[in-house]
């Protein structure tokens, strides 16, 4: 996932699918361009919850 101003890594597992449901959770991890270009490094990790029907 990346944005002009970030970029970043994820991973997400299916937890569930079947009778028109699927349900996945996931992991994140995204960082400043310009605060890396800087010699910072300083993330922002995040969690999310899909739900699909």
């Amino acid at each position: 996932m990346t944005t002009p101003e970030r970029g970043g890594l994820g991973i997400a597992k299916d937890l569930y699918k079947g009778a028109g449901l699927e349900v996945d959770l996931g992991a994140y991890v995204t960082q400043d361009y310009s605060d890396l270009f800087r010699g910072r490094f300083d993330p922002a990790f995040g969690a999310g919850l899909s739900v699909s029907f």
